[in-house]
């Protein structure tokens, strides 16, 4: 099974947060990033945080996915929410799922599922990058590969 760990485009900032969009920079970055999974027919559940900029990388990718059911809003990804529940959520699906979200809370989350420490840095996400965790026994996860937008 397959986790993919995406740090959402560039956006423009807004006095709002949440409604923060994709910048012209971070939509043409996902948008390459979408182009460049395609050949790999992923097929997961896509989950996004509440800020609109989660949910428009999600969108994005997704057109390039086959995608479980619909992308979905997801609560407990924002920032700086926990990761112990999501990880653990994680450790007992049987799906492959993509997970749209922000620094710290992926950062974190790849930490915490690599080496049970949500406080040592694994994976530097810049933004766009995707990160797929694989599953290889319970609760042991290896990375399968790394990609963002400056390396395509």
């Amino acid at each position: 099974m397959n986790i993919y760990l995406v740090r959402h485009g560039d956006a423009v900032y807004q006095d709002s947060d949440d409604l923060s969009p994709l910048s012209a920079k971070g939509e043409h970055d996902i948008d390459t990033l979408a182009k460049f999974l395609l050949p790999l027919q992923l097929r997961a559940r896509v989950f996004h945080s509440e800020k609109l900029r989660a949910k428009q990388t999600a969108e994005r990718l997704a057109v390039s996915m086959i995608v479980n059911d619909t992308v979905t809003f997801r609560e407990g990804l924002s920032p700086c929410d926990s990761v112990l529940s999501i990880a653990n959520e994680l450790n007992e699906a049987d799906t492959d799922t993509m997970l749209v979200g922000h620094m710290p809370f992926m950062g974190k989350l790849a930490s915490q599922l690599l080496y049970q420490n949500e406080n040592r840095d694994v994976v530097n996400f810049h933004k766009g990058t995707i990160v797929c965790l694989q599953l290889i026994g319970y609760g042991q996860w290896v990375i399968d590969w790394v990609i963002h937008p400056g390396i395509i």
